[in-house]
């Protein structure tokens, strides 16, 4: 017979087992769908890295893993912006990777239930500006990755901005004597319109270079316009 000092111990080791898998789950905001239905989950593992999953909120059964293959487990300081269309069926999101390094991916739910990556070749801006322009844009320095998800233009239909962003120092110049704040941002505005697996590209439009105070013009503008009021 278990006395009252054994109950209060078993009880606290139940106690620290469901807040410890408590924390090993965590919901990502702005991820929902527009049914209420699927979430995005994060779920960290004992090593200390985390997979990310589509997870039906009813039932917590898993639908389908949010990264590729080959970047699951491996990366960390994840965040992700999700667009979902009407019938939350379809995904669109930007994932990000900390504060330099982003991508656009797009998810389909099957007839299996699951939700599968749909391939997206998402225009290069700097190769669609070179290509366009037979210039490059010389750069001493690091860059970033400066990408959006806009919304669902129809339930096949979605718009994606890919941005690059280039810090600019002049040939010949002393660190010391130039802003190293100053990058050129080139950013080509595309439509995704999926088909089964994968998704066609159109209506492909490059913008910029533009200096850090044209391309915050840029970024609100576009915002305002496609995003103010959208899921």
């Amino acid at each position: 017979m278990v006395g009252m000092r054994g109950s209060y111990v078993i009880f606290a080791i139940l106690f620290a087992t469901v807040a410890l898998h408590a924390a090993e789950e965590r919901v990502l905001s702005g991820t929902t769908s527009p049914n209420k239905e699927i979430v995005v989950v994060e779920v960290l593992a004992a090593d200390g890295q985390s997979d990310f999953y589509f997870v039906d909120r009813l039932s917590g059964k898993r639908l389908g893993f949010v990264l590729p293959r080959e970047q699951r487990r491996q990366i960390s300081k994840v965040g992700i912006v999700a667009k979902w269309n009407k019938s939350s069926t379809r995904v669109a999101m930007m994932v990000y990777y900390g504060t330099k390094l982003s991508e656009l991916l797009i998810h389909s739910r099957g007839r299996d239930g699951a939700f599968h990556e749909v391939e997206l070749e998402a225009p290069d801006p700097l190769e669609l500006y070179q290509k366009r322009t037979g210039k490059r844009i010389a750069s001493q320095g690091d860059g970033y990755s400066d990408n959006s998800v806009g919304p669902w233009l129809d339930e096949d239909t979605v718009l994606l901005m890919s941005g690059e962003a280039k810090q600019v120092i002049p040939p010949g110049s002393e660190t010391e004597d130039v802003d190293l704040g100053q990058y050129a941002h080139v950013y080509a505005t595309f439509r995704a319109k999926i088909r089964g697996r994968t998704a066609r590209v159109s209506d492909l439009r490059l913008i910029g270079p533009l200096t850090n105070k044209e391309s915050g013009t840029f970024k609100k503008q576009w915002e305002a316009r496609y995003l103010s009021g959208g899921d």
